[in-house]
C-alpha cells in the first residue's frame, strides 16, 4: 500500500506541467491570447516536494520511491514557475503593444472640401434653422462633421452657435460659414422681417 500512494499521488498531481499554461508560440502576433499567470500549480508542486521527501524517510519500503516522486515534482514546479513567468512576460509585452498602438498618431485623411446643407436658406426674423456640415474627403468618401467652426458674416442679422444653429434677428443677408481642419464651406441665410 505504501508503495502506491507515490504513485496515485503522481498521477493526481504534477501540476506544474498539467495546469499551468505558457504563452503560445505566435503571442507575439496575436491581440489576445490566455495563460497561466499564477503561481498556485507550480507552488503546490514543491509543497508536494517536501511532503515526498519527509515521507521518503519515513517510508518501510526505503527512499526511493519518495525521491523519484519528489524528482518528478521539482521538475514540474520548475516547468510550471517558468510557464508562468513566460506568460506574465508576454502578457506585460502585450499590454505595451497595445498601449502603443492606442498612443499612436491617427493618420488625418485630408479634407478636400466642406458642404453645408441647406446651402441656402431664408427665415424670418425670431426664427432659427440647424445647419449640417459634410466633409469630403480628398479620397472622395463623405463624413458628417459634429466639431466644425460656425461664423457668421454679421452677428447683427444671423448669429451662428457652435452646433450650427442660425438665428434670424434682422432683415438681411449673411454668409455662414464652416471651418473643417482648414477648409470652409459656406451657406448664404437670408433673413426677412417677422
Amino acid at each position: 500500500m505504501a508503495r502506491l500512494l507515490p504513485v496515485a499521488l503522481l498521477l493526481l498531481t504534477g501540476c506544474g506541467l498539467a495546469l499551468s499554461d505558457g504563452p503560445p508560440a505566435d503571442h507575439e502576433q496575436l491581440t489576445a491570447f490566455s495563460c497561466t499567470t499564477e503561481n498556485l500549480g507550480p507552488i503546490l508542486d514543491a509543497v508536494t516536494v517536501g511532503t515526498s521527501l519527509v515521507g521518503a524517510g519515513l517510508a518501510d519500503a526505503g527512499p526511493a520511491p519518495g525521491l523519484v516522486s519528489a524528482v518528478v515534482y521539482l521538475v514540474s514546479a520548475i516547468v510550471g514557475f517558468d510557464k508562468s513567468a513566460r506568460c506574465r512576460s508576454a502578457k506585460a509585452k502585450l499590454a505595451a503593444r497595445q498601449d502603443a498602438a492606442a498612443r499612436a498618431p491617427v493618420a488625418v485623411e485630408p479634407v478636400e472640401r466642406v458642404v453645408i446643407t441647406p446651402a441656402v436658406d431664408t427665415l424670418r426674423v425670431g426664427a432659427a434653422v440647424l445647419l449640417g456640415v459634410t466633409a469630403v474627403m480628398a479620397t472622395g468618401s463623405l463624413r458628417s462633421v459634429a466639431n466644425a467652426t460656425w461664423s457668421s458674416s454679421n452677428d447683427a442679422i444671423a448669429p451662428v452657435t457652435g452646433t450650427g444653429t442660425v438665428t434670424g434677428r434682422a432683415p438681411g443677408t449673411v454668409v455662414i460659414a464652416a471651418n473643417v481642419n482648414g477648409v470652409v464651406g459656406t451657406a448664404t441665410i437670408v433673413v426677412l422681417s417677422p
